[in-house]
């Protein structure tokens, strides 16, 4: 894989410091699960969807909480990606 580019790990450093201040922000956490997938930071990626999936449900934008739930399948055999999905089917069929 390629050198991520410089601008790319600038942007990525400022998220993460937005994220410090406002854990569940939302644009954060979108941007920063394509950044990392970018990067090749497979495990941050899955923890900030994990992240995202939970702000949306707090937000109660099921449409979109179930969009990145389907994204959070391929790491079925993380328990905490498993739950996070569990946590979007129970609500929105609930």
């Amino acid at each position: 894989m390629a050198e991520p580019d410089p601008k790319m790990i600038e942007a990525i450093d400022f998220f993460e410091k937005m994220l410090q201040t406002m854990p569940g922000d939302r644009t954060s956490l979108e941007f920063l699960s394509v950044a990392y997938e970018q990067t090749g930071q497979h495990e941050k990626r899955r923890d900030c969807l994990i992240r995202l999936v939970d702000t949306l449900l707090r937000e109660k934008d099921y449409d979109n909480a179930q969009s990145i739930a389907e994204r959070l399948t391929a790491f079925k055999d993380v328990p905490a990606a498993r739950a996070a999905v569990e946590r979007v089917a129970e609500l929105v069929q609930g």
